[in-house]
């Protein structure tokens, strides 16, 4: 059934439009055509810290920041009385009472009554923060130029589609022997190393993928003249306005006298090394020439067709021996410069094992950990010798009294959990190299400072201090990343990470340190107390942790730690704590945490090996994580103690 409602007139177009008028956020004005004020809304008024007297009546120059403005009004004005509206906003910038600016953007239009024209009505916007902004951008791309132009470091502008160099500085053309022009019109491959060229081509591929936004490393370029500079490149990522990779920024500092000086150097040590080898040398010297001298007497006398061949046969292959030891030894003594290809890993571990066991002390035990195959990196087997012999010889001087040398090799999948918490700039495939010792370890002051040319804490005239920083250049050059972890009395271990090569295969799965094929556990809320003084990890690991559904409490050192424990103990399902901190170690923290909750469960962290960080008398940890780990090694490893806690706490049912 219809129903009849009342009649309710709606508003008046007037009402309409006084109401838009009064509350508009914009500043709504109207003025005759002389420029003078009719009415301004609220939001003017507000905009120029005037009241209604102050403006109503007055023109519209007498607001104006800038008098040239005022012309261009007044040609305004006479467009819009022939046109019906401006084309486009324009901008001015006005006076405020208070003495401030305001830039305002500003649209008018004709209003017509009774089909004459009666005045302008005009919006204005405030544009204040875009036009500082604006300004702000200017003169950082004006900073940004100047530096560009006349920094001493050579700097280019390389488009990332297609390696061509948009632009670069004056230091840059001098370093290469070209003109800024000349450059221009090259690519990065144009003026790059052949042998660097696949390593560009890598990290290209991999900014353009969104897999690494920096990266460093030590390369060569070609000169104009056909010479060739050593260059120190630190590439930067710069996006465009959509936010996709665009452009990469270079800056080049040229160390090509510095890395002479460091091959002569290596020359030296190579040879010093020689003479530490020498008595071991002898001695297979003899032993393969040995069966020479015999076999050649042999010969001498009257024998057999068949004896001659097998006494020939025994020549030949020490003869052959003997070759290949004196051919590795003068290729290490003269340090040739080895071409990079595909190597294995696992046969210059094998090589430096020997030279450990013939030149260190018999009290310094030689251990190998190895898997049975490794994926090969592209990489100069003399370089990476001469890497292994400086961490080895710097472990070996580390246990004056003796102990256990490692030398371990293994593959790793670096993820962005597993490459932040390493600093490292780039993610991939690589195979870690360690050399890891069980001497005097070293301090947080000493750690931060190893790389640094010159520096060491040895007697004098038992090192120079660049073996450490030499090895670091090398493992860069070869886009690869050096890392030590160390506590006072606890040994060192020093990692270095080096590209997998390109064309060889990837490890099983059993032999990575993550599977991306294998799906990663997720927590169900459970709380998870992660305690490290290293205030990068414990964000990163509490955002990783809460990603997949963990609560997460932190605590900077063992002393807060075992407070929140004692606060949350009903709360804490498992406890995540590095091994060295300050104020209370992981020893101490484990031992406090257990005597206030005997069945927590504990995964414990450190750089170093478990056997390494424990004593007889510390309490074990449920599992030991060694830093650094991926995402998924420490989900897996979260969510592995867990469901054996609550398995254990789980009442078992009774017959």
């Amino acid at each position: 059934m219809a129903v009849d409602l009342p009649h309710r007139p709606g508003p008046s177009y007037e009402d309409l439009y006084r109401a838009l008028f009064e509350h508009s956020l914009d500043a709504v004005y109207t003025h005759d055509f002389d420029g003078v004020f009719l009415d301004v809304n609220p939001s003017g008024l507000r905009l120029l810290d005037c009241s209604r007297a102050d403006v109503v009546g007055t023109e519209l120059t007498r607001f104006l920041k800038k008098t040239e403005d005022a012309s261009r009004v007044v040609r305004l004005i006479g467009h819009v009385l022939r046109a019906g509206s401006l084309d486009a906003p324009e901008e001015f910038l006005l006076r405020r009472k208070d003495g401030g600016e305001v830039w305002v953007e500003v649209m008018e239009s004709l209003v017509r009554m009774g089909g004459k024209a009666n005045c302008i009505q005009g919006i204005a916007r405030d544009i204040t923060e875009r036009k500082r902004v604006e300004v702000a951008l200017v003169e950082s791309e004006e900073r940004f130029r100047t530096v560009f132009r006349q920094a001493g470091m050579g700097m280019a502008l390389v488009d990332l589609e297609c390696a061509r160099i948009v632009d670069c500085n004056e230091a840059l053309a001098a370093m290469l022997g070209y003109s800024v022009e000349e450059l221009r019109a090259l690519t990065v491959d144009d003026i790059s190393h052949p042998v660097d060229h696949e390593t560009d081509l890598r990290f290209g591929d991999e900014m353009k993928a969104g897999k690494r936004e920096r990266f460093q490393m030590e390369k060569r370029y070609q000169r104009k003249d056909g010479g060739i500079l050593w260059g120190f490149l630190t590439a930067t990522l710069v996006r465009g306005a959509d936010g996709g990779p665009q452009f990469v920024v270079g800056m080049l500092e040229d160390i090509t006298e510095r890395k002479r000086m460091e091959e002569e150097f290596l020359r030296v040590q190579r040879m010093e090394s020689i003479g530490a080898l020498a008595g071991g040398i002898a001695h297979d010297l003899n032993n393969l020439l040995a069966p020479i001298l015999l076999s050649v007497g042999l010969l001498k006398e009257d024998s057999s067709a068949e004896q001659q061949r097998s006494i020939v046969d025994t020549i030949e292959r020490s003869a052959v021996r003997g070759r290949e030891l004196v051919r590795q030894i003068l290729s290490f003594a003269r340090g040739v410069e080895g071409e990079r290809k595909s190597e294995n890993i696992c046969e210059i571990v094998d090589e430096m094992r020997l030279i450990i066991e013939k030149s260190f002390p018999k009290n310094i035990e030689v251990c190998i950990e190895m898997p049975p195959s490794l994926p090969p990196v592209l990489a100069d087997a003399t370089k990476i010798n001469q890497v292994l012999l400086n961490l080895c010889v710097n472990a070996r001087d580390a246990m004056p009294s003796g102990g256990t040398l490692t030398l371990a090799a293994r593959a790793v999948e670096v993820d962005a959990h597993y490459a932040a918490m390493e600093g490292m700039e780039g993610r991939g495939a690589y195979v870690v190299c360690e050399v890891a010792d069980t001497g005097t370890g070293m301090t947080a002051e000493v750690r931060k400072r190893i790389f640094e040319p010159f520096f060491t804490t040895k007697e004098s005239g038992k090192g120079t201090g660049l073996g450490l920083s030499m090895a670091l250049g090398i493992v860069r050059a070869h886009g690869g990343f050096l890392h030590v972890y160390s506590e006072p009395g606890r040994g060192s271990v020093v990692k270095a990470y080096l590209p997998q090569a390109p064309a060889g295969g990837l490890p099983d799965a059993g032999e990575r340190e993550g599977n991306p094929a294998r799906a990663i556990p997720r927590g169900r809320g459970q709380l998870i107390l992660v305690v490290d003084d290293e205030a990068a990890v414990l964000e990163l690991t509490r955002r990783t942790l809460e990603a997949y559904g963990y609560s997460v409490v932190t605590a900077e050192d063992g002393a807060r730690a075992v407070g929140v424990l004692a606060l949350r103990r009903e709360e804490i399902a498992l406890v995540l704590t590095d091994m060295m901190m300050p104020v209370m170690g992981g020893r101490a923290v484990i031992s406090a945490m257990r005597r206030i909750e005997p069945a927590l469960p504990v995964i414990a962290a450190s750089g170093l090996k478990r056997e390494d960080t424990e004593t007889s008398d510390s309490p074990a940890p449920d599992a030991f994580l060694v830093k650094p780990y991926s995402a998924e090694t420490l989900l897996t490893t979260v969510n592995r103690v867990l469901h054996r806690a609550e398995s254990v706490a789980k009442p078992t049912d009774v017959l």
